[in-house]
């Protein structure tokens, strides 16, 4: 009796602990040798269902995490014994996966398919040679068609060898006379068919024999009419026809008779008779007569009538094999040198069998991936400059502190680089402190950063196990990088300060900002810098439609940046001219204040640099957010206008539209009324959506009808290739292969971020048969159900991935009120084929919330260096109003009044404010335009007015309470000093 491990994952979605002693139901598909998308692939036992008992949990150090996919989602395994899966789909001694192992990785994939070559067998492709009397061998297939390379390598080792094409017709009509359900053969005149088919017989001629002659009162001449199924039509079961004139009438003998022409389909040749015939298959068992059972019993599927080769592949090839079977004269005992001569001549990739690197893959896919570091490193660096420059407000006022010693040592003698290398030491000695217990504190950052990601912050990983790793050169870097540069703004501050003369600091006749510059040579390289940084931005946002991937959204990320430094110096020298200019103001309290703002330049400048990284990061990254089910009922938005998505484990090969289809299933045509399904074909590849932090390598395909999707107009096109097709950009999948190229379309966040491509890209695949097969992107939809895919016609799809069987995905159109029954109905009718069904809603809202955790976190980021912007305010407000303590005395002793006073330091500042909320909302706006001028975010007009109040609310209180602390007391004490 077998059992059942349960990897950890599937373990916790079931709630089932170690030694529990509970049992699962397991359903699995039921391979079938011949292709469910052929007509006459039985769906009867698709699937198999049983019981089994629960006897471990497996975490991941023993296989548990097994998954040779490049994805991060941790896989729900169940494994079973091997030998009891065998027996149970009846393939004993086979398998479809040889895991191979290379500790010295010696083993390429290009040794190991060499090997394969040279060992692999013709039933290794489910082919087999067997004898057909005495002296003639036949190559056919379990899979009814012979792949083409085995035919053509058959026809290489035996040049006379004859070809074979046996299909099965609905019906044979000769005026009103039919016959139902028969063989036909279409072969060539050669060998013993040299007696079947007469010299020089056109295509549209046939031979019959004597049996359906009888039935139909058929004679030379008559015209015969076949009815037979499109091989490919699964979907619809589109039946077709075709009128050919009868040459001869042969009689049931010899090779005429010979059963074996008849492949071996399921459900027919392995019945006793025709009432036996698998009832799943697209046939009416009334229409089969007493007669028609007598044939069988005597004759089985011996062929009722022969046509040329030409004229039966041009009726039944299809992309399976355009044969069934290969006949030629050998004797029996040359049958395995003559297997071995057919099997160097076939390539075994073009039959399914290869070697791949899933090492190799998974770890281009991991380098490929999201670099946690990076991402935070880069979306962080607004917060370092915040804090660079809040250390170097603070270097500036410890500095200026301490003028008057440095005007004493001046004047006594001591050199200026003397001076400036002992406040450098003392710097040095803060900023080792400081790095050192930065670098330690990063540590418990880390770890609450990571305790984030796996508890509130979860979605931001898609659920994935984040691990803490430390390291002593990530510990290094760390620290060497904030040593340096707290040693950068130390000495550039110490650079700027000598420059002021002994008298100058001793007096305090001139200004001791380190940033007022005032030279007029200056000033024009300021100019200069402010439009180079103009002019960068403006280029990139020019250049950013030709950029792909990220670098379209980084472009204007950085177009933002360039913008922001452009107007950080144009504000430099707007308050470098600010008080000459506030000389004409007719108001005197407003000229003041002016005049105040401007005279320390550096400090100001730095306050309104903060407050502008702050509000850059918290707009730029709260107007990416959106809300999921916003005009989901419409067919332009990301929903498509559907109201429900399934999958299934399984492929369904009915069409879940028609009567059939769904009594199949046992469905309830009430419950379903109003319900509309798209069906979707599915090849199996990496998740491309941003639920795997990999790279995917070749992202999953589906393969749809365009006429279900272009009539609804089903989801809004962000940009396509061809602008001929702007009305009708669903018919970009439409256009003919080029070069063997396949148009493909896929969603913004798939083609961008997941695969880093962009519109007019290629990715290349290979099928079963081992083809190239090239996608190319013509087109993105916005943000969709369908990220995560790739999407190309159903039509490619069958021509290119012939491997790919069924239906497994479903876009369904249902009432709004229905919603929750049809999926309850849905997943309860079709649990043997697996099948999920989630809302659409439900759907966008997975892949928003790992988007939206992003942004959460990024937005504390934000708010941290707007934390940092409003810290730098209180500093130099308080710093300033400290140092001007004899000025406002003197103001108040000339009639100036505490309320005046506090009005003018207020509007002093009330200018950095709305200079630095201005500068940061601007530079936002335009990092963000991809995102507004794709309608995927909004501006946060809520969240800029709170912030807006905050500012204001944090530099009123500064500027009170730091006044209030200034004014208070008596005056003479601060006059004296004055």
């Amino acid at each position: 009796n077998a059992s059942a491990l349960l990897n950890a994952a599937l373990a916790a979605r079931l709630r089932i602990e170690e030694d529990d002693g509970v049992e699962v139901v397991l359903r699995f598909d039921n391979p079938a040798a011949i292709s469910r998308n052929l007509v006459l692939a039985p769906y009867k036992d698709s699937t198999i269902s049983t019981r089994l008992p629960v006897t471990s949990v497996v975490d991941d150090v023993h296989f548990g995490r097994f998954s040779l996919e490049a994805n991060q989602q941790e896989p729900l395994n169940l494994f079973v014994p091997l030998t009891w899966l065998q027996r149970q789909i009846n393939r004993n001694r086979q398998a479809n996966l040889l895991l191979i192992n290379s500790p010295s990785r010696k083993l390429t994939p290009f040794i190991l398919n060499q090997a394969l070559n040279s060992a692999w067998r013709l039933e290794d492709a489910e082919a087999e040679l067997e004898s057909r009397g005495e002296h003639s061998l036949e190559l056919n297939s379990s899979r009814v068609f012979l792949d083409h390379s085995l035919g053509s390598a058959v026809l290489k080792t035996q040049p006379n060898a004859i070809r074979l094409l046996t299909y099965f017709v609905n019906e044979l009509r000769v005026g009103d006379s039919s016959t139902p359900y028969s063989m036909v053969t279409a072969t060539e005149r050669k060998g013993d068919f040299a007696h079947i088919l007469p010299s020089g017989m056109k295509d549209d001629q046939i031979v019959i024999n004597q049996w359906l002659a009888d039935d139909l009162d058929a004679k030379i001449g008559d015209l015969l009419t076949l009815k037979y199924f499109v091989p490919s039509g699964w979907q619809t079961l589109k039946e077709a026809q075709r009128s050919l004139t009868v040459c001869r009438i042969i009689p049931l003998e010899g090779t005429a008779a010979d059963q074996t022409l008849m492949p071996d389909l399921p459900g027919l040749s392995d019945s006793e008779n025709c009432r036996d015939w698998d009832p799943s298959l697209p046939i009416d068992l009334d229409r089969i007569r007493d007669k028609d059972e007598t044939y069988w019993d005597n004759h089985r599927g011996t062929p009722k009538a022969f046509v040329t080769l030409a004229a039966g592949q041009a009726m039944w090839a299809n992309t399976y094999g355009d044969l069934t079977a290969v006949r030629f004269q050998a004797d029996s005992s040359e049958r395995d040198k003559i297997a071995e001569s057919i099997r160097t001549l076939v390539d075994p990739t073009s039959v399914g069998l290869s070697a791949i690197p899933v090492h190799e893959t998974g770890m281009r896919a991991m380098r490929g991936g999201t670099d946690f570091g990076q991402l935070f490193l880069g979306l962080s660096m607004f917060l370092i400059v915040s804090g660079i420059l809040l250390t170097w407000l603070l270097f500036v006022f410890s500095i200026e502190g301490r003028k008057d010693q440095t005007g004493m040592l001046l004047a006594i003698g001591f050199p200026a680089k003397r001076i400036r290398m002992l406040y450098l030491i003392e710097g040095l000695f803060v900023a080792l402190i400081g790095a050192l217990v930065g670098a330690f504190m990063s540590l418990e950052y880390t770890r609450l950063l990571i305790f984030g990601i796996s508890t509130a912050w979860q979605g931001a990983v898609a659920n994935m196990t984040v691990r803490y790793s430390a390291s002593i050169l990530s510990l290094s870097i760390g620290f060497m990088a904030g040593f340096l540069i707290a040693l950068m703004a130390m000495t550039w501050t110490l650079h700027r300060q000598m420059k002021l003369s002994a008298h100058s600091l001793l007096t305090g006749s001139e200004s001791s900002d380190v940033m007022n510059t005032g030279n007029k040579r200056r000033r024009w390289t300021g100019w200069i810098l402010s439009m180079i940084s103009f002019i960068g931005a403006v280029l990139l946002i020019m250049m950013s439609k030709s950029l792909g991937s990220s670098a379209m959204a980084g472009a204007f990320f950085g177009a933002g940046s360039l913008l922001l430094i452009s107007l950080m110096i144009w504000i430099g020298m707007v308050l470098g001219r600010m008080g000459a200019a506030s000389r004409n103001l007719s108001h005197s309290l407003i000229s003041l204040a002016l005049r105040n703002s401007a005279r320390r330049r550096g400090r100001s400048l730095a306050v309104v640099a903060m407050l502008a990284c702050g509000v850059f990061m918290v707009v730029a990254v709260s107007a990416n957010r959106k809300d999921p089910g916003e005009g989901a009922e419409q067919p332009s938005s990301g929903t498509g206008g559907f109201s429900l998505y399934a999958e299934s484990s399984v492929p369904i090969v009915q069409d879940l539209n028609s009567v059939t289809g769904r009594s199949s299933w046992g469905m309830n045509p009430s419950t379903l009324e109003g319900t509309r399904f798209v069906n979707l074909r599915v090849r199996d590849g990496d998740d491309a959506s941003c639920l795997n932090l990999n790279r995917a390598q070749e992202p999953r395909i589906l393969g749809v009808s365009l006429d279900e999707l272009a009539q609804r107009g089903a989801f809004s096109f962000q940009e396509i290739e061809n602008n001929e097709y702007q009305d009708r950009p669903w018919d970009l999948l439409n256009q003919n292969p080029v070069d063997g190229i396949v148009p493909a379309i896929g969603d913004y966040p798939t083609v961008f971020w997941g695969l880093g491509k962009k519109v007019g890209d290629t990715l290349t695949y290979h099928n079963r048969k081992g083809e190239k097969i090239q996608l190319r992107i013509v087109g993105m939809i916005r943000s969709s159900i369908l990220q995560g895919n790739l999407i190309i016609s159903e039509e490619a799809m069958a021509r290119y991935f012939p491997e790919v069987e069924g239906y497994r995905a479903w876009l369904i159109d249902t009432p709004a009120d229905k919603k929750r029954e049809v999926s309850e109905h849905l997943t309860r009718r079709m649990s043997d084929a697996g099948l999920s069904v989630e809302t659409t809603v439900e759907r966008l809202e997975v892949f928003a919330r790992v988007e939206d955790t992003y942004l959460s976190i990024f937005l504390v980021l934000g708010g941290l260096g707007l934390m940092l912007g409003c810290i730098g305010l209180g500093l130099i407000v308080a710093r300033n109003l400290l140092e001007r303590q004899g000025e406002l005395a003197m103001l108040r002793a000339i009639g100036f009044s505490k309320h005046t006073l506090l009005r003018m330091v207020s509007y002093e500042h009330v200018y950095l404010l709305v200079a630095g909320l201005l500068a940061g909302l601007i530079c936002a706006i335009v990092s963000v335009m991809p995102s507004i001028r794709a309608a995927t975010g909004q501006l946060p007009f809520g969240l800029l007015a709170f912030m807006t109040l905050m500012i204001g609310f944090s530099g009123v209180f500064w500027v009170v309470i730091s006044t209030r602390i200034a004014l208070r007391g008596a005056i003479l004490t601060p006059l004296r000093n004055e």
